[in-house]
C-alpha cells in the first residue's frame, strides 16, 4: 500500500468539516442564550421551574460549552494538519510510488551514464551525475519527510 498526501482533497475536506464545526458552534450558542434566557425567566415560577432551570445551567450550558471548545479545537488542526505538511514535506500532492519510479529512473539514467562514459569518456560526464545524485537525495528526503509526517500526525 502506497503512502500518499493529496492537498487538494484534504483542502477540501478541511473546508467541509470546519462548516460542520462553525453550524455546530452556531447551534450552541443559540443553546446556551436560550438556556440563559429560560434561566433568567421570571415569569416560570415554582419548584418544578427552579429545578429545571437549576438542571439546564448546570448540565447543559457547560455541555454546550465543552462542544464549542471542542469544535474550535477541531477546526484549528484541521487548518493545522495541512499546514504542517506543506512546512514539512512538499506544497504539492506527494505520491510515494511516484517519487519511488523518479528515483528508480534516476538510478537507471546514472547507471547508463557511466557505462557509456566507460565505453566512450566525454567531458562533463561527472557533472550530469552528480545533478542526477542530487535530484536522487531530494526525492529521497522528500520520502522520508513523508515517513516522518506520517508517522507524527
Amino acid at each position: 500500500m502506497s503512502l500518499n498526501m493529496y492537498l487538494g482533497e484534504v483542502q477540501s475536506q478541511t473546508q467541509s468539516m470546519n462548516a460542520i464545526c462553525n453550524a455546530t458552534i452556531q447551534s450552541m450558542e443559540q443553546a446556551i442564550q436560550s438556556i440563559d434566557a429560560f434561566a433568567i425567566d421570571t415569569v416560570l415560577q415554582g419548584q418544578t421551574y427552579s429545578s429545571a432551570k437549576a438542571y439546564l445551567v448546570q448540565t447543559f450550558r457547560p455541555l454546550a460549552q465543552g462542544i464549542i471548545c471542542l469544535c474550535e479545537e477541531l477546526i484549528r488542526q484541521n487548518e493545522a494538519f495541512p499546514n504542517e505538511f506543506q512546512a514539512k514535506v512538499a506544497s504539492t500532492d506527494v505520491i510515494e510510488q511516484e517519487i519511488r519510479e523518479q528515483i528508480r529512473g534516476i538510478n537507471q539514467s546514472i547507471t547508463s551514464i557511466e557505462a557509456i562514459e566507460v565505453l566512450t569518456p566525454m567531458p562533463g560526464v561527472g557533472a550530469i551525475v552528480t545533478v542526477l545524485g542530487a535530484m536522487r537525495k531530494k526525492l529521497e528526503e522528500k520520502l522520508e519527510h513523508l515517513y516522518e509526517f506520517n508517522h507524527s500526525s
